[in-house]
């Protein structure tokens, strides 16, 4: 064998040595990015999405509220009513006027049987709750108004029964 051969079979053997390693060399470059610990995504904040958020949790806890105060309607809980009013609506639902519109309620509906459902609508700077009653002979809406404080701001029927 000449010195000629022996180069090129080098280089031959060379080649095949560099060509075999290459697929180890790529699984070596690929298990060290697999393995790299990526950063944690940066976490965005969306100011809509939070004040939505932050509005739905208030809402729901002012249905919760509109419930309780419908619940002391129906039932003539006025000293319990009273405690959840704004000032300004303390002197215009007095104890008085309460028992009138409850009894005219009683007379002409019925004893009352149940809540039916109670639907939202965001009005002027107050929160509006609308809730269906069943009395025995027939149907009544209480609309039950917050202001901003979460204080029962306006207390409004929609059958006022003569």
């Amino acid at each position: 064998m000449g010195v000629k051969e022996s180069r090129n079979s080098n280089k031959i053997n060379r080649e095949r040595i560099l060509l075999a390693s290459i697929p180890v060399i790529g699984s070596i470059i690929v298990a060290y990015f697999a393995y790299v610990p990526k950063p944690d995504p940066v976490k965005t904040v969306d100011p809509v999405e939070d004040t939505v958020r932050l509005d739905k949790t208030r809402i729901s806890r002012l249905k919760e509220t509109a419930r309780k105060v419908n619940d002391m309607i129906v039932y003539k809980r006025y000293s319990d009513l009273s405690e959840m009013m704004s000032d300004g609506l303390k002197p215009i639902v007095t104890r008085e006027k309460f028992n009138e519109v409850s009894e005219k309620t009683s007379k002409n509906l019925g004893a009352f049987v149940k809540a039916l459902e109670i639907t939202y609508t965001y009005n002027n700077g107050n929160d509006n709750f609308f809730v269906k009653n069943q009395y025995q002979k027939g149907l009544n809406i209480n609309q039950i108004i917050f202001d901003s404080n979460g204080k029962v701001y306006g207390i409004f029927t929609d059958k006022y029964p003569d």
